[in-house]
């Protein structure tokens, strides 16, 4: 089920700790025309900077710096660390992770329009997945080969209406199932197992989108939402 809005998105708190199974949420406009050049220079590490300036596209640019500089600044709020000393590193199946300090602390992020979404836990496996609702022309061709009969038999019985929402509630919570998992799409057809050992959300981050926030464990979490 969907949770319809308001979600309460606080203001960033002073200090930001995090309990072992507790998951904060942030919600995060990528748009932001006051950001400083040179503290984002700072910011990034080598490997990001090269990869920001070879964006030819100013709007994908903005946002993948964006993306990198705020993950690493709220990093640091909680690690007690300057934003450029985290060092990130990926799976074999290519999930981001923290090396050294603070490898405790587990993320995932997921970006769609003009938003992200970044979720943070301590000692559980999450995984979020943030989606434009918007019309799929492949949309009949993506449930036949990766929905579940029951997940097209569901879209079969709703209204025209709300057809469109029920697909992207269903798909948000794929990608966060198996990003939470730490496996690639590859593994779709493995989904009802890793959903069926999974603890899921889906909810409507701000009008127009479809979001899901997975754990890799059936017990809920503590979930606690943010605006940056």
């Amino acid at each position: 089920m969907v949770f319809p809005l308001p979600i309460e998105w606080l203001p960033p708190v002073s200090s930001l700790r995090l309990q072992r199974g507790e998951v904060h949420l942030w919600r995060i406009a990528l748009k932001d025309s006051n950001a400083d050049p040179m503290e984002t220079t700072r910011v990034l590490n080598p490997a990001e900077r090269v990869k920001s300036e070879s964006i030819r596209n100013g709007v994908v640019r903005q946002h993948f710096t964006r993306s990198r500089v705020v993950t690493r600044q709220l990093f640091s709020r909680y690690l007690r660390c300057a934003p450029e000393e985290i060092r990130f590193g990926e799976s074999e199946e290519g999930k981001p992770c923290i090396l050294g300090i603070g490898s405790e602390l587990e993320f995932n992020r997921s970006h769609s329009g003009e938003w992200l979404l970044l979720a943070i836990s301590h000692g559980v496996s999450v995984g979020v997945d943030l989606e434009v609702i918007r019309a799929r022309t492949q949309m009949e061709g993506i449930v036949r080969r990766w929905f579940t009969s029951e997940e097209a038999d569901q879209l079969a019985r709703v209204s025209d209406d709300d057809t469109l929402l029920l697909f992207h509630e269903f798909w948000t919570r794929k990608e966060a199932v198996l990003k939470a998992w730490g496996v690639g799409l590859s593994h779709l057809s493995d989904f009802p197992v890793y959903a069926a050992r999974s603890w899921s959300w889906n909810f409507v981050p701000l009008l127009g989108y479809a979001a899901c926030l997975v754990v890799a464990e059936t017990r809920a979490p503590k979930v606690s939402c943010f605006q940056y």
